[in-house]
């Protein structure tokens, strides 16, 4: 056998592995169609691009707003592969479907090459088995290794540009995913401050209602009515603020349950691909071969998932980037019905308005039970055959608690000579007087300690209760929820959407770039091994 045919011969396992990888970046660009005929963009770019979502129309307003229908109309594979219109919804199975199969690509490509470069592989060790029983009992020749320094000097470049592009992609996917993990903690503790911050409220707003039922200042207390209409109120805040702790805590939960697999998983893979990378190298740079197909049978594993984990990045991606248009959708229009009440609970106009309703009544109620008592017991000389209305009350006039409420509820203006919830405190302390053993009065005054200290409770009762007013007429206009996803919005959005889609980019470059390699050590440790043999 003549030298050039051995040269040739031995040339051949690496020339294969180019046609290999010629076909297998070639089936990239190949795109399947199912259903109705649509112009496709370029492989891997049409969940990418965030898509500007139009604003619902008038007609639409009173029926279900529709979230993010042009982004995620989308192929359902549960479906026939027919196209999904129902926009944002993780309720909906078929949504789920549809926008898992967005990330069908990288995972398919994974796929592929495990399949065909496996078969590859395989062929490889067949062949090389069968040449060496062949070979085996012949006299081996000394061989005169005509070296082509022109291969040689492309193929190392090409490995070295390869080499250095993957690390590339790798820091970038792994910068990318460090700062979108950052992005999610701060978008999860913001939500969750939030959520505490409307627990608290509603915690401390049925609590005050209640304690504003028991109150009883000299006998006087809420008329029955009010009493029974926050009896009926009282179960709905309860299940409101029990349901959104639940939906907050639970929400963070499967985020982190989520992310935390996916974030070790990449730092794995990134530190296994630097690593092979770099060992590959620098074994491809000195032709050994043996040591070679070691690396390329790893690297054959490590390519393969390296496209899984793409391809979950881009779940993620076209996940992150379908909420931030629904986000901006239902901004538009807050008032919709939408799927976005299928996950963030919300009282209905109904009930919120009557929770502001009874508060207001309660709040004008307890306020005119402090100033009744003020008229009829503490400013009026009682006799001592009055009884317990009686503590020998004398001095000035004590000034009426300001009512910040007229009869129908509506905001009312203090008085000259009223004092508001703010001075209430200081200024009725210059009315109390020092009293006996009996608790009758022994100096000029209108209040004794206890009752001072009971009149003050019953006005921080009225005070909190009608400053939560703001924070419940905002769940009545849905205020809090609009505020709360708007600043998610224009402070998350954007960065969640980049991040993503930085990790996914970085992770898909390093995923073909580690597959050039592999062929790359194939092809130049040949070259390498030549080259050190005819030395």
């Amino acid at each position: 056998m003549s030298v050039a045919k051995s040269n040739n011969r031995s040339l051949l396992y690496s020339h294969s592995s180019i046609f290999f990888i010629c076909f297998f970046i070639s089936s990239f660009s190949v795109t399947f169609s199912y259903g109705a005929p649509r112009v496709l963009p370029a492989p891997f770019s049409a969940e990418i691009h965030l898509s500007n979502s139009t604003a619902p129309s008038p007609e639409a307003a009173s029926t279900k707003l529709i979230l993010a229908a042009k982004r995620t109309h989308r192929r359902c594979p549960a479906d026939g592969f027919n196209y999904y219109d129902g926009g944002w919804n993780v309720s909906d199975s078929h949504y789920l479907y549809s926008v898992a199969f967005s990330a069908a690509p990288p995972l398919l490509a994974g796929i592929i090459w495990f399949i065909l470069f496996g078969l590859w592989l395989l062929g490889m060790i067949i062949r090389f088995c069968c040449c060496c029983c062949c070979s085996c009992c012949r006299p081996r020749r000394q061989r005169n290794i005509d070296h082509n320094r022109t291969a040689y000097t492309i193929t190392f470049s090409l490995l070295l540009l390869f080499t250095l592009a993957c690390i590339v992609g790798g820091i970038v996917a792994y910068v990318g995913e460090e700062k979108l993990e950052r992005s999610v903690v701060k978008v999860t503790l913001y939500v969750l401050d939030q959520a505490d911050v409307a627990f608290g409220n509603l915690r401390n707003l049925i609590n005050n209602l209640l304690a504003a039922k028991k109150i009883g200042v000299d006998q006087l207390g809420l008329p029955a009515e009010v009493q029974s209409q926050i009896d009926q109120i009282g179960g709905k805040i309860n299940y409101y603020a029990d349901k959104l702790h639940t939906v907050s805590k639970h929400s963070t939960v499967d985020i982190w349950m989520f992310m935390r697999p996916i974030r070790r998983t990449l730092i794995s893979v990134a530190i296994g691909l630097l690593a092979l990378i770099l060992l590959g190298f620098f074994i491809a740079a000195f032709g050994l071969k043996f040591l070679i197909y070691c690396l390329v049978i790893i690297g054959w594993i490590v390519v393969t998932a390296a496209f899984i984990l793409t391809a979950m990045f881009l779940l993620i991606h076209n996940v992150v980037a379908d909420s931030c248009v629904a986000l901006d959708d239902w901004l538009q229009n807050p008032m919709a019905d939408s799927a976005i009440e299928n996950i963030i609970p919300r009282l209905d106009n109904e009930t919120s308005q009557k929770i502001y309703s009874t508060t207001r009544k309660v709040t004008y109620g307890v306020v005119n039970v402090i100033n009744s008592d003020i008229i009829n017991v503490t400013n009026v000389n009682m006799p001592p055959s009055a009884g317990p209305l009686y503590y020998n009350q004398s001095g000035p006039l004590m000034p009426l608690l300001c009512n910040p409420l007229h009869p129908d509820l509506s905001d009312r203006k203090c008085l000259p000579g009223e004092v508001t919830f703010d001075d209430a405190s200081q200024v009725w302390s210059n009315f109390v007087c020092q009293v006996s053993d009996k608790g009758i009065c022994t100096t000029p005054g209108r209040l004794t300690p206890n009752g001072y200290n009971q009149l003050l409770v019953t006005t921080n009762i009225s005070q909190v209760l009608y400053e939560e007013g703001p924070f419940l007429m905002s769940l009545v206009d849905s205020t809090f929820v609009i505020n709360l996803f708007q600043s998610l919005m224009d402070n998350n959005c954007p960065g969640l959407s980049n991040y993503s889609k930085m990790t996914y980019a970085g992770l898909l470059a390093a995923s073909i770039l580690l597959l050039l390699s592999v062929v790359a050590w194939i092809v130049h440790g040949e070259y390498a091994r030549q080259r050190r043999l005819a030395t």
